[in-house]
């Protein structure tokens, strides 16, 4: 590869970037870069199954259904890795050890082997093409004198020629333009608050913000700041008593593959400066910026100069660490070794060393990328503590229609944020702060189940100022749209009677236009009468007249029809809906006046139960021992104000699969590691804790 320039832009603004470049090179010497997609093992099953089950040669023509293909395809697992840029990414295990360490999936390789063998043979190969995400390909003169050209999805202009080739082969410049979803939240933070970015500048903001480090990184309260999100990185923090910008630049660092097992011993270090141990007391100076321990990639290549490489070499190295290729580093460990007797290390410092420095070649992250990303997320925790409601907002509009949408509700609700239902007339498309009342609007554009079209309808409309104004223009709206309003509370402004009577008016509304069932009758007729007659609704002195048996008729219609609607539409309650279309409990708290053991008494190691909302279950493949290849999980669950983090292993994971579902209201019974976090031992809805300790429940009330 010749040279890559990369550099990260706000989201929203990238387009502009690009526009710039191509002002500056020129038109035609600017274009977007091919991406080959392969097939994944669980499309590989899907599309070689649905092959044979239609295929009417095959010998499981009509055996491996839609329902199988997807069982399976959901049982095939995957490897959750952070990417370089810290972002979680899924990799796909080898489809043979998938199956090795899966007991249905061996069952089902015995029944359908000519499945399992083409779906191993189709797996990796490429699929289709697409544009890469970031990368922008720029050359000294029109792109179409170097390789051929396509349009990508969105009409631009992209090579065809795969990417290493032009720039390995042809010597090409690669530019990585990068779109950042937070630099995109900082600016629109700004905007709420009415300042710039000059008020904050990251070479003049104070670094040392005591509330910063106490109320966001020491806590590990990190929902919304860059980088710092996981589970794994808020563990690092709360261990390593965040308090400096440096602490945040390791943690960044060091929350990877390569470099994660050192990261006890920089706790250790740090806290404890008078007892460290080292292999040898000359790396003290070498390693001083991370407490004596190896973590950046400029420390590995400090170590090489150490060991007397010539730059040349030591250029080598950075490739072979960057690269992760342990094969080249291997070729320099004679050369390493022979420099570092000449400084007096013995063998068994100059293994460890060697042994530490290999591991580099895994993954090292380099110094000055963590650098920027760890300001980048301190400018993102200062921006949540000093302009909260404006921060939050800024995010939920980033993530709005997402699983992260709920985790920011929630953490608006911790932080005392009054989360306000979307209004009909006053919410914009996206969510709304009001900083004087401490409030966030939800926007329109945040309801579940309202279509584009739906929300363009309303916006053309709006104002309504009574129900009946909205039913004119709600009859010409798909069903859908309107239910959904409804349930997101959007038209609670209309009236003071309850959702139910919307519903009610709405359907009154569709029948009485013809769009809800049986429609109804313009005049009554004998068979009508008779009917009426029949059942009682009417009188032998009523039957002549036609007008009272008309209304009758239809009335006794919609009756039955409502009931149907209102079966279909209507179930559940109001904060079943909210969470159905809002992913968050606005109008009450379902556990409120709900009977749980004391989780505060439950010592550590013990075991007691917990009540909440799932507000994000993440799932990973265990890769080493007796499950290697199964599934476990990590849920958060918002309990009140709180969020737990609760690990939920491979053999609760496969018994309580269907309950472990975002926005579930559930039970948990869990083995204390902490005031909020703790092992699964089991689960159940609240529905049926509530049917199981009902007796207790009914003393709990009486009581209170």
């Amino acid at each position: 590869m010749d040279k890559v320039y990369d550099y990260d832009v706000d989201k929203l603004k990238r387009g502009d970037m690009i526009q710039v470049m191509k002002d500056l090179f020129g038109e035609e010497n600017v274009c977007n870069i091919s991406t080959f997609n392969t097939f994944s093992n669980k499309v590989a099953i899907r599309d070689i199954g649905r092959v044979l089950n239609d295929k009417e040669d095959s010998p499981y023509k009509g055996m491996i259904t839609p329902e199988l293909r997807d069982l399976v395809s959901k049982t095939i697992p995957v490897i959750k890795k952070v990417d370089k840029d810290g972002n979680e990414i899924e990799i796909d295990v080898s489809l043979k050890d998938a199956i090795k360490g899966n007991d249905e999936l061996q069952k089902l390789y015995k029944q359908y082997p000519m499945w399992f063998e083409y779906a191993l043979k189709l797996s990796g190969l490429p699929k289709s093409r697409g544009c890469h995400a970031s990368a922008i390909m720029v050359t000294p003169k029109p792109v179409t004198e170097y390789c051929p050209v396509c349009y990508n999805k969105d009409g631009e202009i992209m090579h065809q020629a795969e990417m290493h080739a032009l720039m390995d082969d042809i010597k090409l410049i690669k530019m990585d333009s990068l779109g950042l979803k937070n630099l995109s939240i900082a600016d629109m933070t700004l905007k709420f608050a009415g300042i710039t970015w000059e008020d904050v500048d990251i070479n003049h903001l104070d670094l040392n913000d005591r509330k910063v480090y106490d109320e966001v990184y020491k806590t590990g309260e990190t929902v919304g700041v860059f980088q710092m999100e996981s589970a794994e990185a808020r563990r690092m923090l709360i261990e390593a008593k965040t308090d400096n910008i440096e602490d945040i630049i390791v943690v960044n660092s060091a929350n990877r593959p390569g470099t994660k097992d050192s990261f006890p011993d920089y706790c250790h270090n740090k806290l404890h400066p008078y007892d460290i141990t080292v292999i040898h007391p000359d790396l003290k100076r070498l390693f001083k910026q991370s407490h004596c321990v190896l973590l950046y990639q400029e420390q590995a290549l400090s170590l090489l100069r150490y060991a007397g490489f010539p730059e040349v070499e030591v250029e080598t190295g950075r490739r072979a660490i960057g690269k992760k290729k342990e094969n080249v580093m291997r070729t320099l460990r004679p050369k390493f070794e022979e420099g570092l007797r000449k400084r007096n290390w013995n063998d068994e410092q100059i293994e460890a060393i060697w042994n530490l420095l290999l591991k580099q070649s895994e993954y090292c992250f380099n110094r000055g990328h963590a650098v920027a990303y760890a300001l980048l997320s301190y400018l993102t925790a200062y921006l949540k503590v000093h302009y909260p409601i404006e921060y939050l907002t800024a995010c939920l509009i980033m993530d709005e229609g997402t699983d992260k949408a709920s985790t920011l509700l929630s953490e608006a609700k911790r932080l005392g944020f009054e989360l306000n239902n979307p209004d009909i007339n006053n919410s914009g498309m996206s969510y709304t702060p009001n900083q004087s009342n401490n409030e966030i609007l939800i926007g329109l554009g945040s309801i579940k189940g309202l279509s584009d079209n739906g929300l363009n309808t309303i916006l053309a409309n709006r104002p309504f100022v009574s129900m009946t104004d909205f039913m004119t223009t709600a009859i010409t709206m798909n069903k859908g749209d309107v239910v959904a309003l409804i349930k997101s509370g959007a038209l609670d402004s209309l009236t003071n009677k309850g959702k139910i009577d919307l519903f009610k008016q709405y359907y009154i509304a569709r029948f009485n236009a013809g769009k809800e069932g049986k429609k109804p009758i313009k005049k009554a007729n004998k068979t009508n009468i008779k009917q009426l007659f029949d059942m009682g609704l009417i009188t032998p002195e009523q039957q002549d007249d036609k007008e009272y048996c008309t209304y009758i008729f239809n009335d006794h219609r919609m009756r039955l029809e409502w009931a149907k609607f209102k079966d279909k539409y209507c179930q559940g309650t109001e904060l079943d809906w909210e969470m159905e279309v809002l992913n968050v409990h606005l109008s009450g708290n379902p556990f409120e006046g709900v009977y749980l053991p004391d989780w505060s008494k439950v010592n550590v190691e013990e075991e007691g139960w917990v009540g909440g909302v799932i507000i994000n279950c993440k799932t990973n493949v265990i890769k080493n021992g007796k499950n290697k290849g199964k599934k476990m999980a990590f849920i958060n669950l918002g309990v009140g104000d709180v969020t737990f983090d609760i690990t939920v292993f491979a053999n609760k994971y496969t018994q309580y699969i269907d309950l472990l579902k975002n926005g579930k209201c559930v039970v948990c019974r869990i083995k204390k590691d902490s005031e909020v976090k703790g092992c699964l031992q089991s689960i159940e809805t609240l529905e049926d804790y509530l049917n199981r300790t009902k007796y207790v429940q009914e003393k709990y009330r009486k009581e209170n």
